[in-house]
Protein backbone atom coordinates (compact mmCIF):
# COMPACT_ATOMS: atom_id res chain seq x y z
CA UNK A 1 0.00 0.00 0.00
CA UNK A 2 1.23 3.47 -0.83
CA UNK A 3 2.03 5.95 1.89
CA UNK A 4 -0.22 9.03 1.90
CA UNK A 5 1.67 12.32 1.72
CA UNK A 6 0.53 15.90 2.03
CA UNK A 7 1.97 18.73 -0.05
CA UNK A 8 1.43 22.43 0.39
CA UNK A 9 1.49 24.16 -2.97
CA UNK A 10 0.30 27.43 -4.39
CA UNK A 11 -2.34 27.22 -7.11
CA UNK A 12 0.33 28.17 -9.63
CA UNK A 13 2.58 25.34 -8.47
CA UNK A 14 -0.30 22.87 -8.66
CA UNK A 15 -1.09 24.12 -12.17
CA UNK A 16 2.54 23.51 -13.16
CA UNK A 17 2.26 19.95 -11.88
CA UNK A 18 -1.01 19.49 -13.78
CA UNK A 19 0.60 20.75 -17.00
CA UNK A 20 3.57 18.42 -16.54
CA UNK A 21 1.30 15.44 -15.87
CA UNK A 22 -0.74 16.23 -18.98
CA UNK A 23 2.40 16.42 -21.10
CA UNK A 24 3.62 13.13 -19.64
CA UNK A 25 0.28 11.42 -20.32
CA UNK A 26 0.29 12.76 -23.88
CA UNK A 27 3.75 11.28 -24.45
CA UNK A 28 2.42 7.92 -23.30
CA UNK A 29 -0.40 8.27 -25.85
CA UNK A 30 2.26 8.61 -28.55
CA UNK A 31 4.15 5.60 -27.17
CA UNK A 32 0.95 3.55 -27.17
CA UNK A 33 0.35 4.41 -30.84
CA UNK A 34 3.92 3.46 -31.74
CA UNK A 35 3.73 0.20 -29.80
CA UNK A 36 0.45 -0.72 -31.51
CA UNK A 37 1.92 0.06 -34.92
CA UNK A 38 4.89 -2.18 -34.14
CA UNK A 39 2.78 -5.02 -32.72
CA UNK A 40 4.28 -4.69 -29.25
CA UNK A 41 1.26 -5.75 -27.22
CA UNK A 42 3.07 -5.95 -23.88
CA UNK A 43 4.28 -2.37 -24.31
CA UNK A 44 0.76 -1.23 -25.18
CA UNK A 45 -0.50 -2.67 -21.90
CA UNK A 46 2.37 -1.19 -19.88
CA UNK A 47 2.10 2.26 -21.46
CA UNK A 48 -1.69 2.29 -21.12
CA UNK A 49 -1.48 1.46 -17.42
CA UNK A 50 1.10 4.18 -16.87
CA UNK A 51 -0.93 6.74 -18.82
CA UNK A 52 -4.09 5.88 -16.90
CA UNK A 53 -2.34 6.22 -13.53
CA UNK A 54 -0.92 9.60 -14.57
CA UNK A 55 -4.36 10.78 -15.74
CA UNK A 56 -5.86 9.69 -12.38
CA UNK A 57 -3.33 11.85 -10.52
CA UNK A 58 -3.95 14.68 -12.98
CA UNK A 59 -7.68 14.48 -12.24
CA UNK A 60 -6.99 14.73 -8.51
CA UNK A 61 -4.79 17.80 -8.98
CA UNK A 62 -7.33 19.47 -11.26
CA UNK A 63 -10.14 18.76 -8.80
CA UNK A 64 -8.16 20.41 -6.03
CA UNK A 65 -7.34 23.53 -7.99
CA UNK A 66 -10.71 23.69 -9.75
CA UNK A 67 -9.18 23.39 -13.23
CA UNK A 68 -10.91 21.56 -16.07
Amino acid sequence: MSKLITLKLTEDEAAIIADALETDADSYDDSIKDARANGQRNDVVTFTEARDRIRAVLTKVRDIIGDE
